[in-house]
């Protein structure tokens, strides 16, 4: 089986959200929680029906899982924006951390 999509780092993946063929696919990433911005990622382009089988490979051949959509990507980058001026990519993976172990965004008002 042919898997569609793309490898990227983390960073590459929080630095394309305003790419449209990213929010319509699913997120792999490499290595335990908490991630950093150079984590090994597969986004998933193909149909969703088959994420069971593409997991199974992506975790033989690379230790991944699958863990978000990235239309969750979109909308934790875009609350990150909204709420910081200038936003760092470290504050970024901050946020996709604190999204993937809380299921909510970052309120950086709270830190």
């Amino acid at each position: 089986m042919e898997i569609q999509g793309k490898f990227m780092t983390l960073a590459e993946v929080l630095a394309s959200i305003d790419e449209e063929w990213l929010w319509k696919a699913d997120l792999f990433i490499a290595g335990k929680y908490p991630w950093n911005p150079e984590s090994n990622c597969f986004v998933f382009t193909g149909d969703e029906e088959d994420i069971p089988e593409v997991e199974e490979e992506l975790k033989k051949t690379h230790n991944m899982k699958h863990i978000i959509q990235t239309v969750d990507v979109v909308m934790i980058v875009d609350y990150a924006e909204r709420q910081v001026a200038d936003v760092t990519m470290q504050q970024l993976v901050d946020s996709f951390n604190y999204y993937w172990r809380y299921d909510a965004p970052l309120d950086f008002d709270d830190e």
